[in-house]
């Protein structure tokens, strides 16, 4: 198990380029992770959009999480010491808080911008859609927040680097109903037997 990170090593991750363990297990040099959620912004290469090409869109999901964190920490602290300013500074003036009660609030609070950032930038591997009703309510397909159709029924094949895991491995799961299929469940094979037919 891995030994939980001190507020110090958080604010490095944050605002400071850092070694990171890849899938692998190799250790690899990162941008700082605010300096990774601005290049999800926009896609290099979405600049201006001259002549008859179009800009690329902005992701949304970056810049809503940007503002978040600059409004959780101006918020922290104003209630702290009565100040703001950019989100690096405040982070900066965190790594050297020594009381104990807020050190440990405020490695909570850069823990779950860590995380929320990683989200963004590390999404986990996307899963397979099996296009095909679910066994246990029936539906097919269900629409996300934006009003796209989906399926329903998907499973998870790929692993963290974005390799196949083991068959054992795999798990098939209903957004719509909650229903998870593992490889003891019995009918899990025939369940299998419908990645063929989703591709």
């Amino acid at each position: 198990m891995t030994e939980p990170m001190t507020l110090p090593q958080n604010i490095h991750q944050l605002i400071r380029a850092h070694l990171a363990k890849r899938a692998d297990g190799r250790l690899v040099q990162r941008p700082a992770l605010l300096d990774q959620l601005a290049g999800e912004v926009q896609p290099s290469g979405g600049g201006q959009g001259g002549g008859n090409e179009s800009p690329l869109p902005i992701n949304t999901d970056a810049v809503e999480l940007q503002l978040q964190l600059l409004h959780t920490a101006q918020q922290e602290e104003a209630e702290r010491v009565g100040l703001t300013g950019p989100l690096d500074v405040i982070l900066d003036r965190w790594a050297r808080e020594d009381r104990p009660e807020t050190v440990a609030h405020l490695v909570q609070v850069t823990r779950d911008m860590i995380d929320s950032i990683h989200q963004i930038v590390d999404p986990a591997p996307a899963r397979r859609p099996l296009r095909k009703a679910c066994p246990a309510c029936g539906v097919t397909w269900i629409c996300n927040e934006n009003g796209d159709r989906k399926a329903a029924l998907t499973a998870g094949v790929w692993d963290e680097s974005g390799g196949l895991r083991p068959t054992t491995d795999w798990d098939i799961s209903c957004a719509e109903c909650g229903a998870v299929w593992h490889a003891a469940d019995p009918g899990f094979n025939a369940l299998i037997g419908l990645l063929s037919e989703a591709a």
